[in-house]
């Protein structure tokens, strides 16, 4: 068996799984747009699928061109914002409003029309797409895309045909121009990009010639380097059985995929600024969903203490896993946050009350604020099971220190004091070390 036969064979393996098991269809290789850096055809078809009514006005405006218009628009919105604020917030045309590109996972099953949304995104796997718009006879291995949209490429190689990932890295460094590939641009199509072979993966978000910069995305092997032995199959399965599996996927696609911008000031004072595309690592990634998993089986509202090999990991892991428990209510939260509404409003009709409306939620005497605002959070809970009154442990997601986290919540805590949450005690109260930090830094 030749080199590029025993490649075919690790290639096929993948496909078949993510095909099987991983909730993808097939991609046509020949439908892929090199100029543009997207499937249009399955762009297109996702839209008139899931939003028939803004497609009829699209059409209604635009007549026989509505799907060239409707590529355009995304081809402007990916240029100008990227690929993860175009499938995160969708795009907007004067004729239809807002057209989503995606649907995410809902935070529970109360509502089934969102639910439907989700299932009805098309996952695609697409082999051998021929990419330069130069050198047309290139190909990427893999292309993985969302409703048209390319989020992710993968050169393979197998240790069997005596290449390994380090031969797809120079591939990527030398080979592949996004110059010449709106696929492979920084930050406006495929956001991260794959060189995997039989036994280690490796990631990198943006391309850069022979500067670029490739991370480990292995599950560690022995406390050390690589990735266990995996008895029913290849080392690397993981990342085609779990990481690109549907659910897991669009789950990082969401929430742990951020652009990071920040100006610097050069030699000469100019300010300029410069982006980066943060991708978790498989640890980072394993780590965040093993804590929310904790927080699903034990409870949300309770300490925990997180043991990190690294002090440089503890801030994006944790600030992760406490901005997704702050999105993350369950149904009992949505049941609690109902059951405080209705106490409160039974407090209201109380005599000698006197406040807005009568019958209506009525801040306390004490705290008027606090009191305000968690009835208009639980009353929220009745329509939208994601606005039900809960508190994470750590309030600043993005934080780029734990202490600044830290800080956030004592603020919080601080001004809400030892007040009830509808479903349970705030973490913490006015005697804890959050609210004294917090208050100390009002107080200055």
């Amino acid at each position: 068996m030749t080199k590029l036969h025993r490649e075919i064979k690790f290639e096929d393996a993948i496909v078949a799984s993510l095909v099987k098991s991983g909730g993808y269809a097939k991609g046509d290789a020949a439908a892929f747009d090199a100029e543009r850096g997207l499937f249009a055809k399955s762009l297109v078809a996702f839209v008139t699928d899931t939003q028939p009514e803004a497609w009829a006005k699209l059409h209604s405006a635009y007549k026989d061109k509505a799907a060239e218009k409707l590529v355009g628009i995304v081809q402007a919105t990916l240029d100008q914002h990227g690929t993860i604020h175009a499938l995160r917030h969708g795009i907007d045309d004067i004729h239809t409003g807002k057209i989503s590109l995606a649907y995410f996972r809902p935070a529970t099953a109360l509502n089934a029309e969102t639910a439907r949304l989700y299932g009805m995104n098309r996952l695609e796997v697409t082999r051998q797409v021929r990419h330069d718009t130069a050198a047309t006879e290139d190909s990427i291995d893999l292309v993985l895309s969302i409703n048209g949209l390319p989020v992710a490429t993968a050169e393979l190689k197998a240790q069997t045909a005596g290449q390994t990932a380090k031969d797809a890295i120079r591939q990527y460094r030398y080979d592949r121009d996004p110059r010449t590939a709106p696929l492979l641009k920084f930050k406006t199509r495929a956001i991260v990009h794959f060189a995997v072979d039989t036994d280690e993966v490796y990631m990198a978000t943006k391309l850069e010639g022979p500067g670029t910069y490739f991370l480990p995305f292995n599950r560690g092997r022995e406390r050390g380097a690589g990735n266990p032995d995996n008895a029913d199959g290849y080392k690397t399965a993981y990342l085609w059985e779990d990481v690109w599996t549907r659910d897991t996927w669009l789950d990082v696609i969401k929430n742990f995929v951020h652009l990071d911008s920040r100006e610097d000031v050069t030699a000469d004072g100019k300010k300029v600024r410069k982006e980066s595309l943060i991708f978790p690592r498989y640890h980072q990634l394993d780590g965040v969903r093993r804590l929310l998993g904790d927080a699903r089986d034990r409870g949300m509202r309770r300490d925990s203490v997180v043991a990190v090999g690294r002090a440089g990991r503890r801030p994006r892991s944790v600030s992760n896993s406490s901005g997704f428990a702050s999105c993350s209510p369950t149904a009992g939260d949505v049941q609690r946050g109902r059951r405080s509404h209705e106490r409160l409003r039974e407090l209201d009709r109380r005599p000698g009350r006197s406040g807005r409306s009568a019958g209506g939620p009525q801040p306390s005497r004490r705290q008027p604020a606090t009191a305000a605002r968690f009835a208009r959070d639980a009353k929220r809970a009745e329509g939208s099971a994601r606005a039900a009154p809960a508190r994470c442990f750590l309030k600043n997601r993005r934080s780029s220190h734990w202490g600044r986290s830290r800080f956030a919540r004592g603020k919080s805590l601080a001004r809400d004091g030892a007040t009830k949450l509808a479903g349970g005690r705030m973490a913490g109260g006015r005697g804890s070390l959050g609210a004294r930090l917090g208050a100390r830094r009002q107080a200055a």
